[in-house]
């Protein structure tokens, strides 16, 4: 606009820029990452199956060990997942890497129905293909951009860098492409880790609870409450110890410790494996003020329709066509 009124000889009255709106220019401060590592005290380290295991005891009993569980409990490997990883936690963050995927695409999309009148692909002119060109540069396409893989390396068939004049810019946005790839494997990661725990826990559950039914029965079993009342309550959580212990299937635990930990060492192989072609994003993103001065030098250029032979038409400078100056005057 400004350059419009510049090459119409300033008629009527000169064009304003726009407040910029708020944009977020600098990285947010984020919270700590929540711990998947096993506590050993804390509110969560006996919430879930060690309640589960004491309803297995009689009340008395259960009475007498129950201040002893958390101990009694680090059993092999099952102590190394408890608390572990909150699936409702995991599963909530996926929901929002879900929204994020499609907020993503749809702000995108957006801003291709609004500039779909310019960068209409059924026309060839030098003024429809800059268009296409300027709509496909704020997504992190530019005129020297290669076709990457993962590892930002040169590939043939990779993820195109480059700005093809002959697209609509929905046709070519590696940023938004990247940012989707990586809101759906986080998304998908999140919930298979979150299946995983639900697993391992009701194995281990499982293998806690069938261990305090036999415990159970060898104390109420054969044994007179009466001599119960003559043990001193450290003899008492000994036994019981012993027992459980000796009825706990402790190498189904340990597989599924196992494959608990294979699991999340896969999902951390995964996502680390994301942040390469983020690198590539973070880094081929236009700021908000570059395409302010890329929609202003189109703008400027528009007037001539991105002809080679277009004028100067800025306030000030020559109208002499580029070509016709000398390297000196330029």
């Amino acid at each position: 606009m400004l350059a419009d009124w510049e090459a119409s000889g300033r008629k009527g009255t000169q064009p304003r820029n726009a407040p910029e709106p708020a944009v977020i220019d600098k990285p947010p401060r984020y919270g700590p990452v929540n711990s998947i590592k096993w506590s050993g005290t804390g509110e969560d380290a006996d919430s879930w199956w060690i309640s589960g295991i004491l309803g297995e005891f009689p009340d008395w009993l259960a009475l007498i060990v129950g201040p002893s569980f958390q101990h009694l409990l680090r059993l092999g490997k099952a102590h190394e997942i408890t608390p572990g990883f909150k699936q409702e936690d995991g599963r909530n963050m996926a929901e929002a890497w879900r929204l994020i995927a499609g907020e993503t695409t749809k702000g995108s999309d957006e801003f291709t129905d609004a500039i779909s009148t310019i960068t209409d692909t059924r026309g060839n002119s030098e003024w429809q293909r800059a268009m296409r060109a300027f709509g496909q540069s704020v997504w992190g396409s530019t005129e020297w951009g290669r076709a990457l893989d993962e590892n930002r390396n040169r590939a043939d068939t990779g993820r195109s860098w480059r700005t093809n004049h002959d697209l609509p810019p929905s046709g070519r946005r590696p940023v938004v492409d990247v940012l989707k790839k990586t809101a759906d494997t986080i998304q998908e990661t999140l919930d298979h880790l979150a299946q995983v725990s639900d697993t391992t826990r009701a194995t281990t559950e499982r293998c806690g609870k069938e261990a305090a039914r036999a415990t159970a029965k060898d104390f109420t079993g054969g044994l007179d409450l009466r001599d119960v009342t003559k043990l001193a309550v450290g003899a008492i959580v000994g036994e019981v110890m012993l027992s459980f212990r000796s009825h706990m299937d402790q190498a189904t635990v340990d597989a599924a410790v196992d494959h608990y930990h294979s699991e999340f060492d896969a999902a951390a192989d995964k996502l680390i494996k994301l942040v390469p072609e983020l690198e590539e994003a973070i880094l081929s993103a236009p700021t908000y003020r570059s395409e302010i001065a890329r929609a202003q030098g189109f703008g400027a250029r528009s007037l001539n329709e991105f002809k080679q032979e277009h004028s100067w038409q800025r306030g000030g400078e020559s109208l002499i066509p580029w070509k016709a100056r000398s390297p000196e005057t330029q």
